[in-house]
């Protein structure tokens, strides 16, 4: 969905300041929530899913940073779609998901939350840095072809 929005906001303001500020603005979001996280997560835990949570800080601390690098993925690839380019998205889905179908075979009978947490967190970084490198690439060029 964030995908959506971004790319009807880049539809209106066609600019690449918008997709700097956003890409600010979910920086400085991902941090704040980082941030509150590390300083008091059992009672974030508390507040939001319960006590009977507390077991899981650990794999709820690796999976905190996933939103935040969800949200940036998801701009670039908003961005990569409004300027026409596809093949970095259907080439980082199928990384992402022949990653994670492998682990899935290779450890049908080995599942710690913990480890599964690792997996998804490094899937969310593998295609965050396959979309971020195209969309500098696509981001220069525009800004190239600006002056």
């Amino acid at each position: 969905g964030m995908s959506i929005t971004i790319y009807k906001i880049l539809n209106k303001n066609n600019n690449i300041r918008t997709f700097l500020k956003l890409i600010i603005f979910a920086s400085i979001f991902s941090f704040i929530t980082i941030f509150i996280w590390n300083i008091a997560p059992f009672k974030v835990l508390e507040f939001t899913v319960g006590q009977k949570y507390f077991a899981y800080k650990n794999a709820i601390s690796i999976i905190m940073f996933i939103p935040g690098l969800g949200f940036i993925a998801s701009m670039g690839n908003a961005f990569l779609k409004f300027n026409n380019f596809f093949k970095p998205i259907y080439f980082s889905n199928i990384i992402i998901s022949l990653f994670l179908s492998g682990y899935i075979i290779f450890n049908q009978e080995n599942y710690d939350i913990n480890n599964i947490a690792l997996v998804i967190l490094t899937a969310v970084i593998i295609n965050l840095g396959i979309l971020a490198s195209f969309t500098c690439r696509k981001l220069i060029l525009n800004l190239n072809n600006q002056n």
